[in-house]
């Protein structure tokens, strides 16, 4: 959504200043502001797919190097589940869909 020179967030409808979103700072090795946004090293962040999948990843950055973020994807669980079940891993019996849980 674009009103008034700002553009909104497509997961938290925050505002973003259009000039504030062309500018990258590194106050330190391990910050970024980003379209107006602090992250920190360590911080979980929501991205875009690269598919036309509406559902957003998940990652936690792990290094940032001036205007690159390096981030470590979470997997759904439900995916670990479905990849043991398939493949009849020992105790594959055991494990269980739930739909909230992640994994690095």
């Amino acid at each position: 959504m674009d009103t008034h020179g700002y553009k909104s967030c497509f997961s938290c409808d925050l505002d973003i200043n259009r000039e504030q979103k062309k500018i990258i700072e590194n106050p330190d090795d391990d910050t970024m502001i980003l379209h107006g946004i602090t992250f920190h090293v360590t911080d979980f962040v929501f991205i875009c797919p690269s598919d036309d999948s509406k559902i957003l990843e998940i990652g936690q950055i792990i290094r940032i190097l001036g205007d690159q973020i390096e981030v470590a994807f979470l997997e759904r669980y439900d995916d670990y589940v479905y990849y043991q079940k398939e493949h009849e891993a020992p105790n594959h019996e055991d494990l269980k869909y739930d739909e909230v849980r992640s994994i690095l």
